[in-house]
């Protein structure tokens, strides 16, 4: 009976052991379960520190921006090896961003 509930194994190239397998899926799964974690102690973050609401969406948005930040920089990073005058392009785009002037 129990037998029919066991799940397929999970499809993998030849020569990629199982070990593998389980730590990319146990770090993906460590991944999305800490990156919920401050959105869910936000109420007991403010409790304990009093901070008040739009101070703790402050510090919410703060990580958010500071990641959305750094994503940007670590794929520019990444182009940058194949296409060295992107460099120019995403200065002068950031640049323009930051003064307000969003063309």
């Amino acid at each position: 009976m129990f037998s029919k509930l066991k799940p397929a194994p999970i499809p993998r190239k030849a020569g990629v052991s199982r070990r593998a397998v389980l730590l990319a899926f146990g770090g993906r799964f460590t991944d999305e379960l800490l990156s919920g974690l401050p959105d869910v102690l936000m109420p007991t973050i403010r409790a304990q520190f009093g901070l008040s609401y739009t101070q703790i969406s402050l510090l919410g948005y703060t990580g958010t921006a500071k990641a959305t930040r750094l994503r940007y920089w670590l794929t520019l990073r990444g182009k940058m090896r194949r296409f060295p005058w992107i460099l120019g392009h995403f200065l002068r785009h950031d640049r323009a961003r930051v003064a307000g002037d969003d063309r």
